[in-house]
């Protein structure tokens, strides 16, 4: 399959993540033992993902480059992994979730130190945190005449994640009933851009691709992004936990304004298998599947590299984890 062209860079990813962090172990050992307990957790946590924004920020380098020199975009692609763990941490506490990539969430795992829960809720705060502030060290390693725009780019974008990231909050909180247009407005700002818009843009910027090539990147993102989340809202109905490393019904137990809540409502139903509403899905499934495809039509780029985002447009609609 082309598609393992873009996931083969999750194992040197991995290797670059496990040596920095080892290697900040130590310093932050030095500081005191939470330090070094802080990472022990991280490090398993990080390289459990799928890598998706990583792999394709390295992707996106080498295609356009025309370079075996991943090496160079490994701080990049470490930003973005660690950025989104941290992300991740601190979503969990939000939504009070206990699993997350077939592991205990971060602020489940301090239970074995306080029954008190705000105790493991403060210090997983403080690991997403960490997360955070990691992520700027590694951006000031990467040695590009665009490292500015690429910052720039990214601030923007995590911007713009943390506000949709309210908007999520507030409409599960306060019982906002979100229209079709909200819903894929927040599908778009919180993490289709983010998740590969970003790592597309960024890859480019690297290689210092032109404007027009960047724009047709975030659009084919948004696109591809879209379809994504349609599918991690299906499989949070009607997924295997033992798969996605997370529990089925987490989105309804949470009131998570997504389009499958809003389509069985308007049914009155809560099968989503033989609803209405599943038909509903595949058509706009379809609709962002047809539209990342009509996209990439315009990215100047070889053969192989059109055949993994091919693979890529289809894995997002129709992946079990």
């Amino acid at each position: 399959m082309a598609l393992n062209n873009l996931f083969t860079h999750k194992k040197i990813l991995d290797e670059y993540l496990t040596a920095f962090l080892s290697e900040k172990k130590t310093a932050l050992n030095g500081i005191n033992s939470w330090g070094k307990e802080s990472i022990d957790r991280l490090l398993p946590f990080i390289t459990a993902g799928k890598s998706v924004r990583g792999c394709l920020a390295l992707f996106c380098y080498n295609m356009f480059a025309k370079s075996d020199q991943t090496k160079i975009a490994l701080p990049i692609a470490a930003s973005l992994e660690l950025i989104h763990a941290g992300a991740l941490i601190h979503d969990d506490i939000m939504d009070q979730d206990d699993m997350r990539r077939h592991q205990k969430s971060m602020h489940r795992q301090f239970n074995q130190f306080s029954t008190d829960k705000h105790f493991g809720e403060s210090m997983a705060i403080n690991i997403g945190d960490l997360c955070f502030f990691l992520a700027f060290e590694q951006f000031a390693t990467v040695n590009s005449p665009n490292i500015a725009k690429i910052i720039s780019l990214a601030s923007r974008e995590f911007t713009t994640v943390t506000v949709a990231q309210q908007f999520d909050v507030a409409s599960s909180y306060l019982s906002h009933e979100s229209t079709k247009d909200e819903i894929i407005s927040l599908y778009k700002t919180k993490t289709a851009r983010y998740t590969f818009s970003l790592p597309l843009m960024m890859g480019g910027l690297l290689a210092n691709t032109n404007d027009v090539t960047l724009k047709i990147l975030e659009t084919l993102g948004e696109s591809i992004g879209i379809l994504f989340q349609i599918r991690d809202d299906e499989l949070s109905v009607i997924g295997d936990i033992a798969i996605t490393g997370k529990p089925v019904g987490s989105d309804e137990k949470n009131r998570k304004q997504t389009l499958i809540h809003l389509y069985l409502q308007e049914e009155n139903t809560t099968d989503y298998a033989t609803s209405n509403a599943r038909d509903r899905i595949q058509t706009i499934k379809k609709h962002y599947e047809n539209l990342a495809k009509q996209t990439l039509e315009n990215l100047p780029i070889d053969t192989i590299y059109n055949q993994t985002l091919q693979e890529l447009i289809v894995f997002c609609g129709t992946r079990e984890e």
